[in-house]
C-alpha cells in the first residue's frame, strides 16, 4: 500500500502544519470505527485538534496548524470517509512516509521553551512526579 493520491506534501510542509496534521491524522485513527455514533466526525476532530495545537504553539503557527488541520479532515473525508470505518491502514502509510518529519515537528513544539506558558508549569510538575 502507498500513500493516499490526495495527500499532498504542502499539508506538512513546515512544522507547525506536519504538528497539526499528525494530531489530526492520531485522533482519525482512534476516533472513527463501528463505535463510533458520528456521521461526519470532521468538525469535531478539527475543534478538539485545534484546542491542543493552542496549548503546544503561539502567533503564526497556531493559524498555520489550524488550516493544515482543516484542509487534511476535508481531504480525509472527501476521498476516505468509508474507509475510515473499515480500514485506516492508509493512516499508516502516511505516518511511515512522513514519521520524521512529524516527529521532528513533534519534538520541537514539546519543548519546554515552545508549551504555552500557561500549562508549562503543570507539565513540569506532572513529570517531574513521574
Amino acid at each position: 500500500m502507498t500513500v493516499p493520491y490526495w495527500f499532498n506534501e504542502k499539508l506538512i510542509d513546515t512544522d507547525a502544519k506536519a504538528f497539526g496534521v499528525y494530531l489530526a491524522l492520531l485522533r482519525s485513527r482512534f476516533t472513527h470505527g463501528w463505535w463510533d455514533k458520528e456521521v461526519r466526525p470532521s468538525p469535531p476532530i478539527v475543534d478538539d485538534v485545534r484546542l491542543e495545537i493552542q496549548k503546544f504553539l503561539t502567533g503564526r503557527d497556531i493559524l498555520e496548524a489550524s488550516e493544515a488541520v482543516r484542509d487534511f479532515m476535508k481531504l480525509l473525508n472527501e476521498y476516505e470517509y468509508e474507509k475510515l470505518f473499515l480500514d485506516k491502514s492508509f493512516l499508516d502509510e502516511i505516518e511511515i512516509k512522513y514519521y520524521e518529519k512529524f516527529r521532528r515537528a513533534c519534538y520541537r513544539y514539546f519543548k519546554r521553551e515552545a508549551i504555552n506558558e500557561e500549562i508549562r508549569d503543570y507539565i513540569l510538575g506532572y513529570f517531574l512526579k513521574m
